[in-house]
């Protein structure tokens, strides 16, 4: 009865389970069916859409690009020039410019890929009749074929097919050139305003902590002083100048206090200082200086009158005052210049100036290092001999220049001293010389040459030359150009050293100056190594 009793009980557990399996199998078939239903109806509407549900252009891409050297072209080792590999994007270029000139209308490219069945370059260009037409190369067929790139961006694409024969992937090469000669200086009259004082006869401009000094005067007598920290939007704020009469305007001076300057018309003139430009008074227990050379670290340093003999002097007073030799100048000094040499020995160094004479002028750089004045190059000549031409009121200041490493394809940024202009005596002068080793030799800038003034630029004498950092963005720029025979900056390039659209460049401020019958230029210029300005935008 017991063995009757566990048959019937295991036959109902069979009946249980069977019925249990039998709902599961339906479930799973229905959900398998469900999953199916889905992927048709999706399969379908995406083929009605003829968009693919998956793309893969890891068989498309291409893993390396390099141009062949071209002995044709003005490019030394073209083949090591970089080229950007946008996948995303589908850009090929290379970021930094080929020089200006550069032929690249038969260049060979060489490439690398995954595993293409196809690869098709397309030149789009023009026939001898004028019209349009766009050359096909098979790359993989004809991989030394040369191309032609100097159609612009977009004259030249590229598809890559993948080894299934369907994915494919388009791009764009673009071999890049530099639209104006990168190492030229270039400058733009800024006449919409020129001077911030449009009645000026004198003007003396400098900058301190990041700001640019203009000061002026009218034919009234009546002194002003305009400051911004952006000379090239202007936004110029006027001060009244205050406290002086009879300032010369030339001789002020930037003191890590503010400012000091010379008044009075005879050859013993009384020192006053200002700590704003705007506010001056006499400075007690000075000496009555002829002129006045620049600041030594706190020390000001210039030049007294004694009787008849010239004398160097400062403030606070150093020492014994000590005759300057016959070929140190008086007076008409630059501007003067921070160096530090190669012994680590820091000075200032100005450049020319009327010697004692009266109708003589120098063409040495003179140095200070805190004891002595030395010059640092030979005027008459030798090893150290300095080509420049005797003058007085010249511009001095530090900018850049590039030296170029052939065996490298690489620049260097190197800081160079320029001296621009100033007067013989006879003539003013629009000439300009470098040199980035104050002790050894001088360049000067041939007409013509990348680094020459335009003719626009007429001489001049006691003008005013600062390097002010500024944001550039050539897209709303309004600088024209138009001094160069090249075209205009494309919109497509910015500085080529930085990534960030607000890298600010350095610009050269050239304010007023006079010619040869002392009256001012109400002019300000702007000029900028173009190499600077360069920065590529894919």
């Amino acid at each position: 009865m017991a063995k009757a009793k566990n048959v019937s009980n295991f036959a109902a557990l069979i009946a249980i389970n069977v019925k249990y399996f039998s709902m599961k199998v339906s479930k799973i078939l229905f959900s398998l069916l469900s999953v199916f239903f889905i992927l048709f109806i999706s399969c379908n509407d995406a083929e009605d859409e003829d968009v693919p549900l998956y793309s893969s252009y890891s068989n498309t891409m291409v893993k390396s690009f390099y141009l062949s050297d071209d002995t044709t072209s003005i490019v030394d080792n073209l083949s090591k020039r970089f080229f950007t590999i946008d996948l995303v994007s589908g850009n090929i270029y290379n970021a930094d410019s080929l020089p200006y000139g550069t032929d690249i209308s038969h260049l060979v490219a060489n490439m690398e890929f995954s595993s293409p069945s196809k690869v098709e370059i397309y030149i789009k260009g023009k026939d001898d009749s004028g019209n349009d037409k766009t050359t096909t190369i098979n790359y993989l067929e004809s991989p030394s074929d040369s191309i032609d790139f100097s159609g612009g961006r977009g004259s030249v694409t590229m598809t890559v097919v993948a080894a299934d024969g369907t994915t494919q992937r388009d791009y764009v090469i673009d071999v890049r050139v530099h639209q104006v000669k990168a190492d030229s200086l270039i400058w733009e009259n800024l006449s919409g305003s020129g001077l911030p004082a449009s009645d000026a006869v004198a003007q003396k401009t400098l900058m301190k902590d990041g700001s640019v000094y203009c000061f002026t005067e009218n034919e009234s007598g009546e002194y002003s002083l305009f400051k911004t920290a952006t000379p090239g939007q202007g936004n110029w704020q006027k001060g009244t100048i205050s406290g002086i009469s009879d300032l010369d305007i030339n001789s002020i001076i930037v003191s890590p206090e503010g400012f000091f300057a010379l008044v009075g018309t005879s050859d013993s003139k009384t020192l006053v200082s200002s700590s704003d430009g705007v506010s001056w008074s006499p400075v007690a227990g000075s000496s009555a200086f002829y002129s006045l050379i620049g600041m030594y670290e706190s020390t000001l340093l210039g030049i007294v009158k004694d009787g008849s003999a010239y004398k160097y002097a400062s403030y606070p007073q150093q020492g014994e005052l000590t005759a300057v030799p016959a070929d140190f100048p008086v007076s008409g000094f630059s501007n003067t210049v921070s160096y530090k040499s190669d012994w680590g020995t820091s000075q200032i160094v100005f450049v020319g100036g009327r010697l004692s004479d009266g109708h003589s002028f120098s063409n040495s750089v003179w140095g200070f290092d805190g004891e002595n004045w030395v010059s640092l190059n030979n005027v008459n000549g030798g090893a150290g001999g300095a080509p420049i031409t005797p003058r007085e009121g010249a511009m001095f200041f530090t900018y850049y220049t590039y030296k170029y490493h052939s065996s490298l394809d690489y620049y260097t940024e190197l800081l160079t001293y320029f001296i621009i202009g100033g007067s013989d005596g006879t003539k003013v002068l629009n000439d300009i010389y470098t040199t980035t080793d104050l002790g050894g030799f001088w360049t000067k800038a041939e007409d013509g040459s990348s680094l020459s003034l335009p003719k626009d630029i007429k001489g001049r004498a006691f003008a005013s030359a600062v390097v002010c950092e500024e944001s550039l963005d050539i897209r709303s720029s309004q600088m024209s150009w138009n001094l160069l025979e090249s075209p205009v900056i494309p919109t497509g390039m910015r500085r080529y050293t930085k990534a960030l659209t607000t890298e600010p460049v350095p610009f050269i401020y050239m304010f007023g100056g006079v010619d040869e019958n002392g009256d001012l230029y109400d002019e300000v210029w702007r000029g900028v190594i173009t190499r600077l300005t360069f920065e590529p935008i894919p």
